[in-house]
């Protein structure tokens, strides 16, 4: 029972939180504030949602309130349906290291291997347009590091990046992207996809 309890407390804060970073003016500083507060322990979040904006005395129009909450829980069923992992900064499996930053962001995306998350990680980025030279030493570096057990962090983006966690034509398995468009981010789409199979 209280593992299930537990559960749906997770899993609250989840939505909470997503929905939080919807209202313009609340980011990760905010919500660091409050991650160690009794919130979101019921499914109310509405009601929730109203006790935590108190907490960080700010104010919201419940139209405002109601609408994100919607569009919380429609990212968390895209999510499920897509495979796609939701890691909240209160959860277990966050990483540590990031959890001390200052402005660490409350919710992570993930897709592939979540245990690289917490593994030696090592981040190769440079210039979309890289030398003949430059690319050969993010390749050797990407190499250097995938082959003594650490996780190459960056972009997947093009130049630097991708140069650093390739190998001839296949893809390092142990790669962490970050993308600043997001994971439905259709750009790199050929390369996300294998490094996701890779992880």
């Amino acid at each position: 029972m209280w593992l299930y309890r537990k559960y749906l407390i997770m899993k609250n804060k989840k939505v909470g939180f997503i929905s939080l970073l919807g209202l313009k003016g609340i980011g990760s500083s905010s919500i660091k504030k409050i991650i160690n507060k009794d919130i979101f322990l019921t499914e109310d979040f509405y009601l929730e949602t109203e006790k935590v904006l108190k907490l960080l005395k700010k104010t919201f129009q419940k139209e405002e309130i109601e609408s994100s909450i919607t569009k919380a829980k429609e990212i968390i069923n895209y999510c499920q349906k897509e495979g796609i992992s939701i890691i909240s900064i209160t959860d277990e499996e966050y990483p540590i290291l990031l959890r001390d930053l200052k402005d660490a962001p409350p919710i992570l995306y993930c897709k592939g291997n979540l245990g690289l998350l917490n593994t030696n990680i090592i981040g190769i980025i440079g210039t979309r347009k890289p030398s003949d030279t430059g690319a050969k030493i993010a390749e050797r570096l990407g190499m250097y590091f995938s082959n003594n057990g650490w996780t190459i962090c960056n972009g997947i983006v093009e130049g630097i990046d991708n140069y650093s966690i390739r190998c001839n034509e296949s893809i390092h398995c142990n790669v962490i992207g970050v993308l600043a468009g997001g994971i439905d981010y259709r750009k790199n789409k050929t390369i996300l996809q294998k490094t996701a199979k890779n992880a």
